[in-house]
Parts: structure tokens; sequence; C-alpha cells
């Protein structure tokens, strides 16, 4: 047979194509493979910085206690009657209560302070009743004492610290005691 093609008609050159359909890039379940990888990715990131700002957080925000420390440090160098220092120290130990055990003592009254707040702080039972007899007490200070007294119970203010400092204690030891049960 015959090669008709070769020798009846000349090469015809190729034509070239005006649409060219380009190749994807990747198919389609690469690219939701690329998405997914992607969103772990960026989902990671997030953690990461989230528990890293926390972190900085903390270490640059003085503690519940150091606060309370440095405002009875400051109640030393302020002229003030014992009704006013009585309020004070009522203050810090409102103010750290509500900062450290995230309790709203703030605006409560002493008999909601004592009966509805301090049982639900994880301190032990003999925290809690220093701590009630602490504000008991600075309650009757508050009441019998004459606005013109000067006179700064230095002993108050030193039970004051040593009661924050050993509720600050227990908070520690129970905030260590919840991470190691997670």
């Amino acid at each position: 047979m015959h090669n008709l093609l070769a020798q009846d008609s000349p090469l015809i050159p190729p034509t070239p194509i005006d649409e060219v359909i380009p190749l994807p890039l990747l198919l389609w379940w690469e690219w939701a493979l690329l998405g997914l990888v992607v969103l772990i990715l960026l989902g990671l990131i997030y953690l990461i910085l989230k528990v890293t700002k926390r972190k900085v957080a903390k270490t640059l925000q003085p503690s519940a206690l150091a606060k309370a420390e440095r405002k009875l440090d400051g109640l030393a160098q302020q002229e003030m009657n014992q009704k006013e220092l009585v309020l004070s120290l009522s203050l810090i130990l409102r103010e750290y209560i509500t900062h450290r055990f995230d309790c709203p003592t703030l605006f409560q009254t002493n008999e909601e302070i004592n009966t509805h707040h301090l049982d639900v702080l994880e301190i032990s039972v003999e925290r809690k009743q220093e701590a009630t007899t602490f504000i008991n007490q600075l309650e009757k200070l508050k009441y019998s004492i004459s606005p013109e007294q000067t006179l700064i119970p230095q002993e108050i203010v030193n039970s004051l610290r040593m009661l924050l400092i050993q509720l600050d204690r227990e908070w520690q030891e129970a905030q260590q005691h919840n991470v190691k049960d997670v």
C-alpha cells in the first residue's frame, strides 16, 4: 500500500490554538487538604499567642497580695483618723478578696461577706474564721471610734497583713492542687 498522504498533499503546518486551557495548579482535593493544613496552623498560632500573652500579662501585673501590701505600706504615710484607717483596711481586704478569688465583695455588707462569699472561697475553715473575725473586728472598731481619734493601731494593720499572706498562700496551694488534678 502506498502512502497517499505523503505523496498527494503537501505537509500542512499545525495551526496555533487560540484558547489554551491551563492545567489546574492543584486538584480540588489537594486544595481542600491545603486549606485544612492552613486552618490547623492558624489555630496553633492563635493558641500559642494566647497562652504566651496570658503568661506575660500575669508576670507583668503585680499580684493581689503585692497590691494590698503596697496599700498597707501607704497607710503608714498618710494622716488619717482611726475611722478612716478602719475603712481603708476594710477596703484593702475587700479588694484583695475580689481580685484574688474573683469574688464580688467590694460593695457587699460585712454580713453578706461572712455568710455568702467566704463560704465559696477555696481556703481552710481556719482562714475563713480568721477573715470573719477580722471583718467583725473592723466593723466594731468602725462604729466604736470617735472621728477625732488619731491613733493608728499598728497591730490591726499587721494582723491584716498576716491574714492576707496566709490567704494568698492557701490560694496558691489550691491553684497548684487544681493544676495537678487537670
